[in-house]
């Protein structure tokens, strides 16, 4: 967490993405450097056998007793059934994913595609006024608060939501009926004017 929040502080004085990722990976690299070269050293010093650079320890391909050398000697990390056990779940992801986008582009559910528009309308408007590392941010503290504060105040909040929903869905009928309204309106005035230009 203060991790998340200290990259997300750098981001916000102005470095950017690539270079914030590139530093955290050459420190990383760094050290593992420093601490493997250093061990080696004093392994040397005290006469005890060390690998030689660029070799991996003989070992198999699972672990056995699940120690430090034991992973150094591993040479398949991640097995071919743990692989086919997830392609099950990642399949059925992405089809629900496709699916759902295909619907909201098909206009199936106009209530979802409202959603959706509403969603969007207010993303651009969040982006107008902040820039994307204050986005992370809020969404970041958004999503770590929002959950206890509605566990805290559950029944205002449903009572809440409840109210915005029938006010919602009588603002929809009432634009409904209009638009529904105007349509035959439109319709019958078509449809006289027509008669008119028939020849007698």
């Amino acid at each position: 967490m203060l991790c998340l929040l200290l990259v997300l502080f750098l981001l916000h004085r102005g470095y950017t993405l690539l270079t914030l990722v590139s530093y955290l990976l050459m420190l990383q690299l760094l050290t593992c450097f420093v601490f493997i070269n250093a061990s080696k050293l004093i392994l040397k010093i005290k006469g005890q056998e060390v690998a030689a650079a660029g070799t991996r320890p003989a070992g198999s391909k699972t672990s056995g007793a699940g120690g430090a050398a034991d992973v150094d000697a591993m040479t398949e990390y991640v097995s071919e059934a743990t692989l086919q056990s997830l392609v099950p779940l990642v399949q059925s992801s992405i089809n629900v994913l496709l699916c759902s986008a295909y619907d909201l582009i098909r206009c199936r559910d106009n209530t979802a595609s409202l959603r959706a528009i509403g969603a969007l309308l207010l993303l651009s408007v969040l982006g107008r006024i902040f820039d994307g590392v204050t986005c992370a941010t809020l969404l970041l503290v958004a999503a770590l608060s929002l959950p206890k504060l509605y566990l805290l105040n559950q029944a205002a909040v449903d009572s809440a939501l409840l109210q915005l929903r029938a006010i919602a869905e009588r603002v929809w009928l009432v634009v409904g009926t209009k638009v529904k309204d105007a349509g035959a309106a439109a319709a019958a005035k078509g449809a006289s004017g027509n008669n008119k230009k028939k020849p007698e």
